[in-house]
C-alpha cells in the first residue's frame, strides 16, 4: 500500500469502506418469507409489499409453485424466489376451479349443493398446500434462510404450517375479511360486526341460517382445513390464533367500519398508484380517439372462462352502447357466431390502473375485485358490478346505491346491463360521491405498502405483545360472554322465583284470611 500514489491508496481505502459498509448492511438486514396464492392479483398484492419492505432494506423472499403461469414479471426483480413443483396445477388457474366458483352465481343451488362445491375447491388447495409440504427440498432451503417473519396469504391459510414449522413468527394477508377470522383477530367485537357486516353482505334482514354460520365459525364447531394431521399437530383454526399481525387490502371508504383489534391494519389500495400515460400503441389510439367516452369492461385475471350466454350477452350490450368499448378479454377465444362490433376494442392485457385514469372514461364494469375496485376508487371513475365468485358479491355490494350500480350473474339480460351502464353514467350521483371518496382515499400519512412496511417492521422489532388482544387465551364461551349471560340469568331466574313463592305465600295467606272472616260470619 505504501508504494501505491496518494491517489491510488485512497481509491482502496474508499472502495474498502463501501464493501465492509454493504457486509454490515447485509449482517443486519432483516428477512422475511412470502407464501402467496397462484392468483395473478393476488402475487401482485402480495409484491406491493414485498416492494415496501425492500424500500425499508430488507431481504423478501417468495415461494412460488413452478407450475404457475402467471407468475411472469409479476415479481420484482429485488425480491428472491424460491421454486416448487407442488405435483398439481395451481388451485387458482384450473378450468375446474373456475366453473366450480361461477356455478353459485349462475344457478340456483341448494344448501347441500353449495357445500359439496365448497368441498371440492377446498380440496384443490390443500392438494396444492400438501404438495408444499412434501417437498424436502423446499424446507431445507427455507431452514436455511433463517426467516425473521412470514407473510401468509389467508386465501391459501394451510401455508402457515410453513412458519409454524420453521419456528418463526408470522402474519396474513387478506383481501377481505374472511368470515372465520374473526375467531382469532377479531374475537371481542364479532358481536358488535356481525350487525354491520351482514346488512352490507347479505341485505338489511340476513337469514337465521348465515348468523348461525358465523355462530359456528367462531365458535369453532366448523373446524375446517383440518385435514393436515399426518403433517402438523394442531389445527389450522388453531394456529390463527399464533398470528401476529393481520393487514387487510380493505379500506374503510369502501368497507364498513367496525373495531377491530390493534394488530388488525387495513392497508386497502395496495397496487394503486398515480396513472402514467398510455403508451403508444392501438389501445393509447383507440381510447384518445372516444372523444364522447369509453367503457372500461374488465373481469380481473382469474375469469377467463365466461360461460358463452354470458359472452354473448354483453356482445349484444356492447352493440347498443353509444360509447366505445375496451374489453380486456382474449379475442381468439370467440366462438363464430360471437363477432364484435366496430365499437370494442378486445385485448387479453391491459394495463387496468392506466386507463382508468385516462380522462376520457365514462365507467368501469367490472367482476368487483379487491383490486380493481381500488384503482376505480382511486381514479374516480363509477362502476358496474357483474360479481363472479369469492369475495366479489360483498364487494358489489358496497358500491351498490353509493359508487355505482350491480347485477347478479344468474340476473343478466341486455336490457338490465344496457340500462345499468347508462344510469351510472347519466346521473351525477354516482361520479360526485366517488369523487369525494376518492379525496378521502387518497388523503393518507402514508401510502398503504408504506402502511403495511411501518407495521411488519414494528413486529419484527418490538414483537405484538402490545397489539394482541387477551381474548384469544379465551374460550369462545367466554368471548361470547355466555358465561356472564348464564350468571345473570341464573340470578334473575331466582329473583323471579322468589317473587313468585313471596306472591304464592301472600296470595296463599290472603285466601286462608278470607276463609277465616267467612267462617266466623257463618258462626255468628
Amino acid at each position: 500500500m505504501e508504494c501505491l500514489p496518494y491517489f491510488e491508496r485512497t481509491l482502496i481505502a474508499f472502495l474498502l469502506v463501501i464493501f465492509l459498509a454493504h457486509l454490515i448492511k447485509v449482517a443486519e438486514s432483516k428477512k422475511v418469507l412470502f407464501l402467496p396464492a397462484s392468483a395473478a392479483s393476488h402475487l401482485m398484492q402480495m409484491d406491493s409489499l414485498a416492494v415496501g419492505l425492500v424500500a425499508r432494506g430488507y431481504e423478501v423472499v417468495t415461494i412460488l409453485n413452478s407450475r404457475t403461469k402467471t407468475a411472469k414479471g409479476i415479481v420484482s426483480s429485488n425480491v428472491k424466489v424460491i421454486e416448487f413443483d407442488s405435483g398439481v396445477e395451481p388451485t387458482f388457474q384450473t378450468r375446474v376451479y373456475q366453473e366450480m366458483t361461477l356455478a353459485p352465481e349462475l344457478t340456483d343451488l341448494g344448501l347441500l349443493e353449495k357445500i359439496k362445491l365448497m368441498s371440492k375447491k377446498s380440496a384443490l388447495s390443500q392438494s396444492e398446500c400438501r404438495g408444499a409440504f412434501l417437498d424436502r427440498n423446499l424446507h431445507r432451503t427455507l431452514e436455511r434462510e433463517k426467516f425473521d417473519f412470514v407473510v401468509v396469504d389467508a386465501i391459501m391459510r394451510c401455508y402457515i404450517i410453513i412458519p409454524y414449522k420453521l419456528g418463526v413468527p408470522f402474519g396474513v394477508f387478506s383481501s377481505f375479511l374472511m368470515p372465520d377470522i374473526p375467531h382469532a383477530a377479531l374475537q371481542s367485537p364479532f358481536l358488535v360486526r356481525g350487525p354491520l357486516d351482514d346488512k352490507v353482505s347479505y341485505g338489511d334482514h340476513p337469514s337465521l341460517l348465515i348468523k348461525l354460520g358465523k355462530l359456528f365459525f367462531i365458535t369453532g364447531f366448523v373446524k375446517g382445513n383440518d385435514v393436515f394431521g399426518d403433517i402438523c399437530d394442531i389445527p389450522i383454526n388453531e394456529l390463527l390464533r399464533q398470528t401476529k399481525l393481520w393487514l387487510y387490502d380493505v379500506s374503510t371508504v369502501l368497507a364498513t367500519p367496525m373495531p377491530v383489534s390493534p394488530n388488525v391494519i387495513n392497508v386497502g389500495g395496495l397496487n394503486v398508484r398515480r396513472s402514467k400515460y398510455l403508451p403508444e400503441g392501438e389501445l393509447k389510439q383507440f381510447v384518445d380517439g372516444a372523444t364522447d367516452g369509453f367503457v372500461l369492461v374488465s373481469f380481473g385475471s382469474i375469469a377467463k372462462f365466461l360461460p358463452d350466454n354470458i359472452v354473448s350477452i354483453l356482445l349484444e350490450t356492447f352493440r347498443d352502447v353509444p360509447y366505445k368499448i375496451v374489453w380486456k378479454w382474449d379475442k381468439n377465444s370467440l366462438k363464430t357466431d360471437q363477432v364484435l362490433s366496430s365499437n370494442v376494442f378486445a385485448v387479453n392485457w391491459i394495463p387496468q390502473n392506466d386507463v382508468l385514469g385516462h380522462r376520457n372514461i365514462k365507467v368501469f364494469v367490472t367482476h368487483c375485485g379487491n383490486s380493481g375496485q381500488h384503482e376505480a376508487l382511486y381514479n374516480s371513475v363509477p362502476m358496474v358490478g357483474l360479481p363472479l365468485f369469492g369475495d366479489q358479491m360483498f364487494n358489489c355490494k358496497k358500491i351498490e346505491g353509493r359508487f355505482g350500480r350491480h347485477i347478479r350473474a344468474k340476473d343478466l339480460s341486455k336490457d338490465k346491463l344496457l340500462h345499468l351502464i347508462k344510469q351510472v353514467i347519466s346521473d351525477r350521483k354516482y361520479s360526485d360521491n366517488i369523487k369525494k371518496a376518492s379525496a378521502i382515499f387518497r388523503d393518507q400519512p402514508m401510502e398503504p405498502r408504506e402502511t403495511a412496511a411501518y407495521w411488519i417492521d414494528h413486529v419484527i422489532k418490538y414483537g405484538a405483545d402490545h397489539l394482541m388482544s387477551t381474548t384469544i387465551e379465551m374460550s369462545w364461551i367466554q368471548i361470547l360472554m355466555w358465561d356472564v349471560l348464564f350468571v345473570v340469568c341464573v340470578v334473575i331466574s331466582l329473583l323471579l322465583l322468589v317473587v313468585f313463592l313471596v306472591c304464592r305465600c301472600l296470595f296463599r295467606r290472603c285466601c286462608r284470611s278470607k276463609i277465616v272472616i267467612k267462617e266466623k260470619a257463618k258462626l255468628s
